[in-house]
């Protein structure tokens, strides 16, 4: 598959790159990293960025850079994403600016890349994992129309919520019967 390079109305979506590397690792060594991702040292950060672009190569997808129209800096990643031994698809993200509008962008990135997903990938049963802790998170998914899915499988050694994404392309098939 190409890379599709998503746009929405602010946003460019396009694969990670180096910069966005740097601009995360930067991410990871501030104060707001712990309340996001558990808290990372420097040689964590490393391994875990490497494991998002190196999704893109190994299963055909990944994370995608979020890129505000008119810059070149991403803002965060966002996507589809399944490690090895991840239990389901999920919708996953990370925003590592402080931007007055980083809520709304995020939604914006979201809501575009769970259509990908659903249409390009034919995901059609999507979770979120996100840190009970993690407030702007659970605000976010919510926004998106995903609910608490107390049976979904969470990933081992995980202390994570999982949320139930809205399938649009069977409520568009149970609309069109």
């Amino acid at each position: 598959m190409l890379t599709p390079l998503i746009e929405t109305e602010r946003l460019f979506l396009r694969r990670p790159n180096g910069a966005d590397t740097r601009a995360a690792l930067r991410f990871f060594g501030s104060r707001q990293a712990p309340m996001v991702s558990g808290g990372f040292g420097a040689g964590r950060a490393r391994r875990y960025m490497t494991a998002f672009l190196s999704q893109w190569e190994l299963r055909g997808f990944g994370l995608f850079a979020v890129v505000p129209q008119g810059s070149t800096d991403a803002i965060g990643i966002a996507g589809p994403w399944q490690p090895s031994g991840w239990p389901e698809p999920e919708l996953a993200w990370q925003f590592w600016g402080a931007q007055d509008n980083i809520q709304s962008l995020a939604v914006e990135s979201g809501l575009a890349l769970r259509d990908f997903a659903q249409s390009a990938l034919g995901w059609h049963n999507i979770v979120s994992y996100i840190r009970a802790e993690d407030r702007a998170a659970i605000t976010l998914v919510r926004q998106m129309g995903a609910v608490i899915d107390p049976m979904a499988m969470i990933p081992q050694d995980s202390d994570c919520i999982a949320f139930r994404h809205p399938d649009h392309a069977l409520r568009a098939q149970n609309r069109a019967a």
